[in-house]
Order: C-alpha cells, then structure tokens, then sequence
C-alpha cells in the first residue's frame, strides 16, 4: 500500500477532466505523487515517465464493480435493447463520453476472463452466479465482492443451448450504460468522482513497490507495460 496518498487538490483535478470528458489525457499527472509544486511548475520531469491517465480497462473495472452492487439492490434488472452509445441528455457528467460504447463492451471481457474458470470459451450458469468483482483482475488493490445475478438473469442472455459466450455476454454489457448512468445521478458528481480517484489511486500502489508514495521511473514503466499487456489480453480475445 502507499504511505501517502496523492492530495485530493491534484488528482481531483486531473481526474474531473476524464470523468466528465471522456477518454483523453491527464493534464501532466508527474510524479512523485504527492507534491502539487511538482505538478503546477513542472520541475521533476527527469522524474518522469511523462503522462500517466486511466485506461479504458480501468473504467471497464470500475463499471463492473458498480453493476455488482448493484446486484444487490435489484438481482434480476430490466434492460433496454438500445445501448447508450445513440443518446445523452448531458446530466452531471457527459455521459455519452463516459460511458463509451468501447469501455461497455470491454467491461464484457473483463467478466468472460474472470468467469470462464474452466477455460471452455462458455459460460455455465454456476460460473456466472459464482462471479465475483475482484479489483485485481484491473490491475487494483482491493477486496473481492461476490454479485447477486443469478439464474434468472443467466437464462436470459443463455442461448438455445443453455450456453452463454464472450459475444452474447459483450452485447448485454454494453446495454447496462443506462443503467450506471442512473446510478451514477443517484450518487452525485463529487461522490462518484472521489471514488474514481480513490480506486485510480490503488490502481498506482500496486505499482508503488518500494512502498514510499511515489512512482519512480521504473516503477511507472512497470505501470505503463503491465496496464498495456492487461489491457491487449482483453481485446484480443
């Protein structure tokens, strides 16, 4: 674990941009972590890898984890056949950014990788009942959560043969942006952009191996490779 977080002024800043804007590159995220001198002068680039942004695999995590607790408040959801992808009405954050149609479908990934325990490309109805949020599988420090969907919603997204693939469970993922986005207004802009801050910032400790706060030049490119091939894993699958 880090020592010392990175103080709420600077990584609200640099995040609030890609919350609310959608996939684009933080504004000189520099470390060491915890100097805010650091990060408005711009001294310490010798420091530095350069810019260090979430990825979309840790929005996909993160969208994940939002859908598990979800879970427990309504197990069997009612979804649209439209994704989110077509429309936005610009509340609290622009959400048409946020929620892209790209981070939806990979938010799938994440969970066929997870959940495929026997490695047989299928998901059986006690694999996708079993299935728990783990911030490890995004590359997050963190505890596992078990999800409250079970059979009943298995046996809708289940093809005629009872079997469930990657494809079909891409396609109902990327159909839940609506419903995050709902759950997203509930909670409210600041909430939701701490949490964000809070879990990128675990996302960084994992990498923090000398446990004093900051990334020095090895450990962000340890940051940057081991974030590159997760994410390339996912997609070429």
């Amino acid at each position: 674990m880090m020592k010392s977080a990175m103080p709420a002024s600077i990584i609200f800043g640099l995040m609030s941009l890609w919350a609310c804007q959608g996939p684009q590159k933080m504004a000189e995220a520099k470390l060491p972590l915890a100097s805010s001198q650091l990060m408005q002068s711009g001294e310490g680039e010798h420091n530095s890898e350069g810019r260090i942004a979430p990825d979309d695999m840790f929005f996909a995590g993160q969208y994940l984890g939002q859908l598990t607790r979800f879970s427990w408040k309504d197990p069997q959801p009612k979804w649209s056949e439209d994704s989110l992808a077509s429309r936005s009405d610009g509340a609290v954050f622009d959400f048409q950014a946020n929620f892209s149609e790209d981070r939806l479908l990979l938010m799938g990934s994440l969970f066929f990788k997870a959940a495929d325990k026997d490695g047989d490309a299928s998901i059986s109805e006690a694999e996708f009942s079993a299935y728990r949020w783990d911030p490890s599988d995004y590359g997050a420090l963190g505890g596992a959560v078990n999800w409250n969907f079970g059979p009943e919603v298995y046996r809708r997204l289940a093809s005629q043969d009872g079997t469930l693939n990657e494809e079909a469970l891409r396609s109902w993922f990327s159909k839940m942006g609506p419903l995050l986005k709902r759950e997203c207004e509930r909670q409210g802009e600041q909430s939701y952009k701490l949490d964000l801050i809070r879990s990128w910032e675990q996302v960084l400790a994992v990498h923090d191996s000398d446990h004093d706060g900051q990334l020095n030049i090895a450990e962000q490119r340890s940051l940057k490779q081991g974030r590159a091939v997760m994410v390339q894993s996912l997609r070429v699958r």
